[in-house]
């Protein structure tokens, strides 16, 4: 381990932080710091340097990111040198290439030099977001694969014969799903679209315009974070609790900003697995409609599967005005191969968005189409639900015993009401992107929090899924727990008060 030899101007405008990573920066690229070099610990360059342990986490973050040290939990900060700008043999760093919030957000870095020994065994990944092999109905998919390839209508779709807004056959299904809440909607309200992720695009790019402001709440679905920075909108986040977004905050921002849409999930909202209270929805309806603002009410995130209370009413149940556009899918049911969602709203809307596919060239192919309509009329459909929910509620109560024998006892783990996701706090502090990468060499993979926030928070949050085979649950949790502990005695100590974020 070498020694800090320099000290930071407090005098200066530039901030302690700033300074802090300028000064390491050059030392480690002149080659000063030599690669593997421990660098000293958080609590020793505090008190070397005399400034806070925030002015030398920020510092040492930014580090991460430019990938020039990684961490050993239970050992210490190493320098990860690299070469000389202009030197020939240096490969393309293709992560520079990507746009800095997609780089900042998936951590694309190199790992350690010790991930390359990772433990076998265990391959446990909580952030799946579409079923795995135990929950995917293959026999039956296969079965009605078939069946649709001997429709009558099986010839004419696949020569791309055109169907406004898809199958009228399926959207008559869907509509008949639907409707089992004691809703009435026809075909005209319905377009066939793929996956959340194609649906939420369509709509972004329909109705907004470069520039235009969108109200989201944060946490949220980490894929429309990417669709927004894309399209290049103004982004206002919403604060967001287990009972979803903050009212006030949004009322608030409708009446100082010209909000174009509102985005959120209502009902086992991503990341925490939540539902909003129906009381909510109905005041939440109100304000849109008071200000003439849309709402993207995305119910893709599994809002099947509840597991306490009765089955909510969506937010469609209680408009009066037309505000509110639904997306759903059946991935989180039938898998990743079956990419067909749709899209309910407004008749004259949903001809804007039909529209606007036909730009795009974005079509769901013909056959997908067939498939997903004798999924959703097939006999075995409601059997195949009560089968997963079954299965996922067994999960939710193992990863509840799991959580709270294996977690330590500051790990504030949300337990999810609705949908497949589990949402888990740690203090202030505590930065999951350390505690992933050293799972990682375990073969578990999390989702850290600040994959889901908009701004730069996040960091002490993690969440976990239930697609994760029930012999999995309770080692992987048992690893999680050690590692979480090793990384609090490697930066806290003896520490055992905590602060938590304020909701």
């Amino acid at each position: 381990m070498f020694r800090i030899d320099f000290q930071l101007d407090k005098d200066s405008t530039v901030p302690l932080y700033l300074q802090l990573i300028e000064r390491l920066r050059k030392k480690i690229l002149s080659g000063e710091y030599p690669d593997g070099s421990k660098l000293p610990s958080v609590r020793e360059i505090e008190q070397l340097l005399g400034v806070s342990k925030n002015v030398v986490l920020k510092a040492m973050n930014e580090l991460y990111v430019d990938d020039l040290v990684y961490r050993e939990v239970g050992s210490g900060t190493y320098i990860r040198a690299k070469k000389e700008k202009g030197a020939d043999t240096e490969p393309i760093d293709w992560c520079k290439h990507l746009d800095t919030w997609y780089r900042h957000t998936h951590q694309f870095k190199k790992r350690s030099p010790t991930s390359e020994t990772a433990t076998r065994g265990l391959q446990v990944i909580f952030h799946n977001e579409s079923p795995d092999d135990e929950l995917i109905p293959h026999q039956l998919l296969k079965a009605l694969t078939q069946r649709a390839m001997k429709s009558d209508i099986f010839m004419e779709t696949v020569n791309y014969v055109e169907h406004p807004k898809g199958l009228r056959d399926l959207r008559k299904a869907i509509c008949m799903r639907l409707g089992c809440n004691g809703e009435s909607l026809k075909p005209e309200n319905v377009i066939v679209s793929g996956r959340n992720v194609e649906s939420e695009h369509l709509i972004f790019k329909a109705f907004t315009r470069q520039g235009e402001t969108v109200v989201i709440e944060n946490p949220t679905n980490m894929n429309v974070l990417g669709i927004l920075k894309t399209l290049h909108l103004k982004v206002i986040p919403v604060r967001r609790s287990i009972e979803g977004i903050d009212l006030n905050q949004l009322e608030g921002a409708l009446k100082t900003n010209s909000v174009k849409l509102v985005y959120l999930q209502s009902t086992a909202g991503e990341p925490m697995g939540t539902t909003m209270p129906d009381r909510k929805k109905q005041e939440l309806v109100r304000l849109a409609a008071s200000h003439r603002v849309p709402i993207v009410d995305d119910l893709t995130g599994g809002s099947e599967f509840q597991y306490t209370g009765k089955t909510p009413f969506p937010m469609r149940h209680f408009e009066e005005d037309n505000v509110v556009f639904e997306i759903h899918d059946i991935v989180k049911t039938f898998g990743a191969g079956v990419t067909t969602g749709w899209i309910v709203g407004p008749d004259k809307a949903l001809d804007i968005l039909w529209s606007s596919m036909r730009v795009m060239e974005r079509d769901v192919a013909g056959l997908l189409q067939l498939v997903t309509n004798e999924i959703l009329n097939s006999e075995f459909y409601d059997h195949h639900l009560s089968f997963v929910h079954e299965k996922l509620t067994k999960r939710r109560e193992l990863l509840i015993h799991a959580c709270n024998r294996y977690l330590p006892s500051y790990a504030k783990a949300n337990i999810c009401d609705s949908g497949t996701s589990w949402w888990v706090e740690l203090p202030k502090g505590f930065d999951v992107r350390d505690i992933r990468r050293n799972l990682n060499r375990k073969n578990i993979e999390i989702a850290p929090g600040n994959w889901f926030f908009n701004d730069e928070k996040g960091y002490n949050f993690f969440r976990l899924g239930l697609y994760v085979k029930e012999e999995y649950i309770e080692p992987a949790l048992i690893e999680i727990g050690k590692t979480i502990e090793r990384y609090r005695k490697h930066e806290f100590g003896s520490v055992t008060k905590f602060e938590y974020t304020s909701w």
